[in-house]
């Protein structure tokens, strides 16, 4: 009877042995699953992300491309710009922890995108992207996205190559428990379109009052070539809504000289961008040089920005 029962105690232990192997092989393979969809698409999730959902359509779909605020009034979401394209779309959701920071993880993505030379066609911060009831609930459809108005940011973006073209929506939100929710989307397209992001940073600047200029940036020196010029008067251009306002260059430039050298060298920026407004809009422009005093959601980022006081939205 003894040795019955060691016999069955041994055979016991080993099932369990292997049952409990088992288990730890499917959770490392899960565990891999998690982290390979978390570097699905074309851009890297942010360390410590935990992948909650993806999809991917198996064809190509209607596909509405925001670039620009979104609201809800009464019932109805409004959206100031969009564009309506066809194209496979991948959409990707993640969570992370409360001790991330949401610039941080937004930065993330950015930096990514910079490295594709994607163009920037939209970007916002806090109240200036809209209602998040609109971005959680109607656009992105996902309720988990709801968020306090001042902890969002979204950014619209454009990667072309020669043979493609694939549009980037990247919403990222701290939600009232402080976890980081980030919902992507990449719509890569089945013809490539073309954006007028001369057009749009005009109307940015007309409806917003300040408009960042992250594709002209001067030298280290505060000089700027002809066509960076040519292309900062084509944005202000001519428009009735900007004959009585007053106009501002302000000019960021950053690096490793001294506080007063950049601050001389923005000056000299901004003075030189002021003057081909002037000479060659309508309009009279005022120059403002700040060095590296302010920069840009904590990044040191030389830039240009144009900015009309009057127009400035007030919360």
């Amino acid at each position: 009877m003894s040795t019955l029962n060691s016999q069955w105690q041994w055979k016991t232990i080993s099932f369990m042995k292997k049952y409990v192997k088992q288990i730890w092989s499917a959770v490392g393979l899960v565990a891999v699953a998690s982290i390979a969809h978390a570097q699905s698409g074309s851009l890297t999730a942010f360390t410590g992300s935990t992948l909650i959902d993806e999809s991917v359509s198996n064809s190509s779909q209607v596909y509405d491309f925001i670039t620009g605020p979104a609201d809800k009034i009464k019932r109805d979401v409004v959206i100031e710009y969009s564009v309506r394209v066809k194209g496979v779309v991948r959409r990707s959701t993640y969570s992370l922890g409360s001790d991330v920071n949401r610039k941080e993880v937004f930065n993330h993505y950015q930096d990514q995108l910079q490295e594709l030379d994607a163009e920037t066609i939209f970007t916002c911060e806090g109240p200036d992207c809209g209602r998040p009831t609109a971005w959680a609930s109607e656009i992105f459809k996902r309720r988990d996205l709801s968020a306090p108005i001042r902890n969002q940011s979204y950014s619209a973006s454009v990667v072309t190559s020669d043979d493609s073209q694939s549009l980037f929506s990247i919403y990222v939100v701290t939600r009232g428990n402080l976890r980081v929710m980030v919902h992507v989307e990449e719509a890569t397209l089945d013809e490539p379109i073309s954006f007028d992001s001369t057009q749009t940073l005009r109307d940015e600047l007309v409806r917003r009052g300040v408009v960042t200029l992250k594709d002209v940036a001067p030298s280290r020196s505060g000089a700027l070539t002809t066509r960076d010029l040519t292309a900062i008067t084509d944005i202000v251009g001519e428009s009735s809504l900007l004959s009585t306002q007053e106009i501002y260059v302000v000019c960021h430039i950053h690096g490793s000289q001294s506080t007063q050298s950049l601050i001389e060298a923005s000056t000299k920026c901004a003075e030189t961008v002021a003057s081909a407004i002037t000479e060659s809009t309508p309009y009279q422009a005022s120059a403002l040089g700040t060095g590296p005093l302010i920069p840009l959601d904590d990044r040191p980022l030389t830039r240009i920005e144009l900015v009309i006081p009057s127009l400035l939205r007030r919360e």
